[in-house]
């Protein structure tokens, strides 16, 4: 899989989720999930490709939460963040 193909499904999959209303527990589980299946899907990739993939929806959602007007959809955007900063490089290959 390519790097543009996460970026995209995931940043989309990230706003749906920061756009539906929902209880912080509800949200910070599929928030969860959805970075463990990036993270298993990025683990296919090498390490520098999977960094750049992160750093970049890391500055992405960083800007949006910065510039939402909404305490919800800020809270899951730097969530995701933080979720993103979190991930494991897969080993040098």
């Amino acid at each position: 899989m390519r790097a543009t193909d996460l970026y995209g499904r995931y940043r989309q999959a990230i706003e749906r989720l920061a756009q539906q209303p929902s209880l912080p527990d509800r949200w910070r589980k599929e928030l969860d999930d959805l970075i463990r299946r990036l993270e298993a899907e990025a683990g296919e990739m090498d390490a520098k490709t999977t960094r750049s993939l992160c750093d970049e929806l890391c500055e992405q959602l960083e800007q949006e939460a910065l510039r939402a007007t909404g305490a919800h959809r800020g809270a899951v955007l730097l969530a995701a963040v933080k979720g993103l900063e979190s991930i494991s490089l897969p080993a040098q290959k």
